[in-house]
């Protein structure tokens, strides 16, 4: 089976739909796929990264909504690697992830 870069089998698969139409990428430049609503971006390893809105809690109470992310691993499961921000509404973490494509 073939591979590129950090992955192959079935992560690569994985990679390949969720870069969809992108062929060519910068790194850590954060990318959409339209199609499934998904943020992402490669870091200068190679590695894929997913973000995603999320909703912090502590002791099962909401704290705040932050963006989480998360890693494609070479065994094509998704690893936490933690989340940043702090956000009222996960509107306002939506907005930000829509401004970081921009730049």
């Amino acid at each position: 089976m073939a591979s590129v870069g950090k992955y192959s089998g079935e992560a690569l698969a994985t990679m390949e739909k969720i870069m969809a139409t992108i062929t060519a990428y910068t790194v850590n430049k954060i990318y959409k796929n339209q199609e499934h609503n998904i943020y992402w971006f490669i870091n200068q390893n190679g590695y894929m990264h997913i973000l995603r809105p999320c909703n912090v809690r502590l002791d099962g109470k909401h704290l705040y909504f932050a963006i989480e992310d998360y890693l494609l691993t070479k065994d094509n499961i998704l690893r936490s690697k933690g989340y940043s921000g702090r956000y009222e509404t996960i509107e306002s973490v939506i907005e930000e992830l829509e401004n970081r494509i921009e730049q």
